[in-house]
């Protein structure tokens, strides 16, 4: 069963917001209606109904509803980061994280996206997340990420806060090659402290070989928000085989990779859809 669902929660630049909605109800008002006087003349009325501790019989026609199980995935929170580069320009990050708080496992949709919003309410961009993981079990949680280069300082002084779109889909199972294990993750500033570099190890360990595999790493401050992100692409891995890898991908500057206090990573097949 396929279910689409927007989300929206409005995450400004280098902080989130949580937009709640309150309700209101009136003064409940109470009508009593008094009881006619009693009338000698009146007698009971003598009706078919069955006495009301009389046994009921079964409706025949009446039958076990079945309650089929979905997945329902909530936004716990997006944050949205600018970086500004000393050339001029610079970078956005985006990390929603999501919560699968559904009954039955859940798949994202291709189409979940994000716009990022200036001050004064026009779109500066938009564009689709990247999933990590595509699947969530329930009760899981997990992130959608996404960068934008900005060329003009201005325009990234001039981007306020970001609106993600998040549609999914229930599904029965989850793949055997939808989540692989992460390991040997280590965050330091690269060459020149140009941008943060990570590397680790993905391990296949699905039954069948692939040729591509999507890797995020989240970096997360000391509170255990997400900071940035990495991400990047192993090639060519076959079942039962790990292989290392090193990016900087997402490009957050180096002179924050000492910030970072911890990480999640996350592996996949990205061509299952």
């Amino acid at each position: 069963m396929s279910i689409s669902k927007v989300i929206r929660v409005a995450a400004f630049a280098g902080a989130f917001a949580v937009v709640g909605a309150a309700c209101s109800s009136g003064t409940p008002v109470t009508t009593v209606t008094p009881s006619p006087a009693p009338d000698a003349t009146i007698e009971p009325a003598v009706t078919d109904a069955p006495a009301a501790n009389t046994p009921q019989a079964p409706d025949a026609t009446d039958e076990p509803v079945a309650v089929e199980s979905e997945a329902n995935f909530v936004l716990v929170r997006t944050v949205m980061k600018k970086y500004e580069s000393e050339f001029g320009g610079g970078n956005v990050q985006i990390v929603a994280e999501v919560k699968n708080d559904g009954q039955a496992p859940g798949r994202y949709s291709t189409d979940t996206s994000y716009t990022i919003y200036e001050s004064n309410g026009d779109i500066a961009e938009d564009g689709d997340f990247t999933p990590a993981p595509k699947y969530l079990a329930p009760g899981e949680t997990g992130y959608l990420v996404a960068w934008e280069n900005v060329e003009k300082t201005k325009d990234l002084k001039a981007m306020d806060n970001v609106e993600p779109s998040v549609t999914f889909e229930t599904v029965e199972e989850i793949p055997a090659d939808a989540v692989l294990p992460v390991s040997k993750v280590k965050v330091k500033s690269g060459d020149y402290d140009v941008w943060t570099e990570v590397t680790g190890a993905v391990e296949n360990t699905g039954p069948d070989a692939l040729d591509n595999v999507q890797v995020v790493v989240v970096y997360l401050d000391s509170k255990g928000a997400p900071m940035g992100f990495a991400d990047a692409f192993v090639d060519s891995l076959q079942s039962g085989q790990s292989k290392g890898f090193k990016t900087d991908g997402g490009f957050m500057p180096g002179r924050f990779a000492k910030k970072v206090s911890d990480t999640v990573g996350v592996a996949y097949n990205p061509w299952d859809f």
